[in-house]
């Protein structure tokens, strides 16, 4: 097993692509109601179970982008989300 040193201030940007990370218009409203929140620290776990603690990075604008899969044959359906997150 091998350890790195923890540093805080790390960004992390969790993105969808074409063809994963679809999420639906709730969840889309949920995630930018949690980044409105100041400073809101959460817990994130990656698929190979690292752990961190983050609060959504703003440096450069918004902690969260969507944008639609396909908004003209289903414009409330499925997003793709860019999360950009910051180690607290």
């Amino acid at each position: 097993m091998q350890e790195e040193p923890f540093t805080h201030g790390c960004s992390i940007v969790l993105s969808g692509n074409g063809e994963a990370g679809w999420v639906s218009r709730l969840t889309v409203k949920s995630l930018y109601a949690l980044s409105k929140v100041a400073n809101k620290t959460m817990s994130l776990t990656l698929p190979d179970g690292r752990q961190f603690s983050v609060i959504f990075d703003r440096a450069n604008g918004s902690g969260v982008e969507t944008r639609q899969l396909m908004p003209f044959a289903y414009p409330d359906d499925l997003y793709l989300v860019t999360l950009r997150l910051i180690t607290v």
